[in-house]
């Protein structure tokens, strides 16, 4: 589960720096860094709370980030919160 995550994580930081600049850019680059966030909390505390955190903030992600939402659905779907 963890090595999924991780796996995750890079994709969402190749992601967050190849983004074009403008300012759908921006705002997918700081989704990307909340996402991050929620994922080293929940890495560091596998709680349920933690999960659905992070499950939340990937969501978000694929709800306003188009180019990232598939990277996003399948981080989502190997979450054990659903």
């Amino acid at each position: 589960m963890k090595k999924n995550l991780l796996k995750g994580f890079a994709a969402l930081a190749v992601v967050a720096i190849l983004l074009p600049s403008c300012k759908k850019a921006v705002k997918c680059t700081n989704i990307a860094i909340d996402i991050s966030n929620a994922q080293s909390a929940y890495i560091a505390d596998d709680s349920e709370a933690n999960c659905i955190a992070y499950r939340d903030e990937l969501q978000r992600g694929i709800d306003k980030c188009d180019d990232s939402a598939s990277v996003y659905t399948e981080t989502r779907n190997d979450l054990s919160c659903l």
